[in-house]
């Protein structure tokens, strides 16, 4: 990736951070300060806990919008079998084991347990468990779980994002380990670039949001950049 696409990129960036707009995805850290306080994989009932994990004051659009409807129906499938469940949570969550492995035996276990809930409520209206092979689900639990770690993964903007800084390989298909790689390396960036992460916690309400050192600065990065369909390289030339 060309550094000083990023760089100018960043400039960028902060120039949404010091206006109003900065506003618009602040919710997803109360979203994170709420996992990390509820999460409990020992819990005795795994549904309420899930639920419980997976709430904001503000805004339900990380899991409730039009034809996506994921915490309703892992909460419907974790109250049918909360112990396939919690094992499935479980071996996502498990930093001893390879990532890349994690995620497809998680879309798998979801299958599964999907499946079975759809055998034993006959004439059920669900559609899908929405925890899919794009991995967005995933790295939502991953990423409130793992806060310094991961980032949320929405695969176009993050594949916009690598054409615009001219990366050598742009991949064909979704590539978690690229992903992560990748994400930790714009994070070093953007931590360089001065003051940028004391304008960014201006958005936040410390006494509902998360102010710890995360990634999802990353994704708003990420976001804000493909949404405005930011050409880099003809800035390059001006």
């Amino acid at each position: 990736m060309q550094l000083k696409s990023i760089i100018l990129l960043l400039k960028i960036y902060r120039q949404y951070l010091e206006n109003e707009e900065r506003y618009k995805r602040a919710y997803i850290w109360e979203s994170q300060q709420v996992f990390v306080q509820k999460w409990d994989i020992n819990a005795v009932d795994m549904k309420a806990m899930y639920l419980a994990s997976l709430d904001n004051s503000r805004s339900r659009r990380l899991w409730n919008r039009e034809n996506f409807e994921p915490r309703k129906v892992m909460a419907e499938i974790l109250g049918h079998q909360p112990d396939y469940g919690r094992m499935l949570f479980s071996d996502l969550l498990n930093e001893e084991r390879d990532l890349t492995g994690r995620l497809h035996r998680f879309v798998y276990g979801c299958n599964e347990l999907f499946s079975d809930y759809l055998d034993s409520h006959v004439g059920s209206r669900l559609q899908s468990h929405f925890h899919t092979d794009n991995f967005e689900m995933a790295f939502l639990y991953l990423a409130f779980r793992y806060p310094e770690k991961y980032s949320f993964f929405h695969p176009e903007s993050f594949k916009y994002f690598l054409e615009e800084t001219k990366a050598r390989e742009i991949p064909e298909g979704n590539d978690p380990d690229r992903f992560v790689k990748v994400v930790n390396m714009v994070n070093v960036w953007m931590q360089k670039e001065p003051n940028l992460w004391e304008i960014h916690l201006k958005r936040l309400n410390p006494t509902t949001d998360y102010m710890d050192n995360n990634l999802l600065w990353v994704y708003d990065f990420f976001l804000y950049v493909h949404e405005k369909n930011i050409n880099v390289q003809s800035l390059l030339t001006i």
